[in-house]
C-alpha cells in the first residue's frame, strides 16, 4: 500500500464519519467566557466556561488581572519544586490558614 492508498483510505473513513454526523469540529463562539454566548447566530447558555458568576468581564476583575500581569508576568516560571514559590501565593496561603484554620488546597506549605 503506497501513501496515496493510505490517503484514500483515510478520506473514505472521514466521509463515513461525516455521513453519520459524528465528525467533531470546533465552532467559534463569542464571547468565549460569558454566561451567555452566541454560536452560529444563536444565543446559548455557556455551561462550559467555568465563569459561573459572570465575573470575567467585570471591570474590577479585569483591572486586578492587568495589575497582576504587570507585576508577575504571564508565565508560571516552572515547577514550584525546582524554582520556588513567589511570595504572593505564600502570603495568600498563610492568610487562608489563619482565617479558615486549614490550608488552602491540598498542598501544605
Amino acid at each position: 500500500m503506497d501513501l496515496f492508498d493510505k490517503c484514500r483510505q483515510f478520506d473514505l473513513a472521514l466521509q463515513s464519519v461525516k455521513a453519520r454526523n459524528r465528525f467533531f469540529y470546533s465552532r467559534a463562539i463569542s464571547p468565549a467566557a460569558a454566561p451567555l454566548t452566541t454560536r452560529d447566530g444563536r444565543e446559548l447558555i455557556n455551561l462550559g466556561s467555568s465563569n459561573y458568576l459572570g465575573l470575567t468581564e467585570h471591570p474590577k476583575v479585569k483591572a486586578a488581572t492587568a495589575a497582576a500581569i504587570a507585576e508577575y508576568g504571564t508565565g508560571s516560571a516552572g515547577s514550584r519544586l525546582l524554582t520556588g514559590t513567589p511570595h504572593r501565593p505564600l502570603g495568600l496561603r498563610h492568610f487562608h490558614l489563619v482565617l479558615c484554620h486549614f490550608p488552602l488546597g491540598l498542598r501544605h506549605f
